[in-house]
């Protein structure tokens, strides 16, 4: 039961912060020419559920399935089975979270469906047993953690925008 376990979060919204999607170890940071992409490690320890990092709606929702190889390296993403949960704001701002499985969870749960509006903070999903989760989000925020660094579903702020 210890796994599967949900534990109350105080959500605190704020439209300027962009929230860990889950709990775990940012084990990557990667940057392209318009987005970051930060890289959550999730051991069978970690709280398994998966939160909206902003408020808006689901634009889209990929499912593949794929190979079950150990979550936590660089290109997991490419062969393992995943959903892709895309969230656009009222911005206009597109933010992906994907959820992964790795070698011991071997499933992914999703809770909800394209059209969905989401508030910050409200439950999208879950991958039971160890996993990643993948959170791209565009460059017009400023990246607040580092590598290595625990992050908490709802809670820990990943980036601030940007205000010009």
């Amino acid at each position: 039961m210890y796994f599967f376990r949900d534990p109350e979060r105080k959500i605190i919204k704020n439209p300027h912060i962009l929230f860990s999607p889950a709990d775990g170890k940012v084990f990557d940071i990667i940057e392209s020419q318009d987005t970051y992409c930060v890289k959550i490690f999730m051991s069978i320890f970690d709280v398994h559920i998966q939160r909206s990092p902003v408020d808006g709606v689901v634009t889209k929702i990929v499912y593949k399935k794929g190979k079950f190889y150990p979550a936590g390296k660089s290109n997991t993403e490419l062969y393992n089975e995943h959903n892709v949960i895309q969230i656009k704001n009222t911005d206009g701002e597109i933010f992906v979270v994907t959820q992964i499985a790795g070698i011991i969870a071997r499933r992914i749960l999703c809770w909800v469906k394209e059209n969905s509006l989401l508030q910050q903070g409200s439950k999208i999903g879950a991958i039971l047993l160890g996993s990643q989760v993948n959170f791209e989000f565009p460059k017009n925020y400023k990246i607040l953690i580092k590598k290595n660094c625990k992050v908490y579903s709802g809670v820990t702020p990943i980036a601030v925008k940007i205000l010009k």
